[in-house]
């Protein structure tokens, strides 16, 4: 709710919500008890994914281009903020 819901508090340029998932927040604000609410916000989930309001990007240090001619501070970057990708370069081969 406090990122996709009917009023959510991060503001997205453009974000489309179908009514089937405003019902289905609806549902989960009007929930009785907490096990409802769970199963409620399961399916509020299902159909934000079924309408790919947003495409997940994740990062991983496993999976990561390890070459001698490949030159980045990617996996040296511990807490994501010394890694700068435009100072990334390959060399030519």
């Amino acid at each position: 709710m406090h990122h996709f819901g009917p009023e959510p508090l991060v503001k997205f340029v453009s974000l489309a919500k179908s009514p089937e998932y405003l019902a289905a927040c609806e549902e989960v604000i009007k929930a009785p008890d907490i096990p409802t609410m769970r199963t409620l916000t399961r399916k509020m989930v299902t159909q934000a994914s079924e309408d790919c309001m947003a495409i997940p990007l994740t990062n991983s240090l496993m999976i990561c281009v390890l070459q001698d001619y490949v030159h980045t501070t990617y996996t040296k970057a511990l807490d994501w903020t010394g890694w700068y990708i435009w100072n990334d370069w390959m060399e030519k081969r």
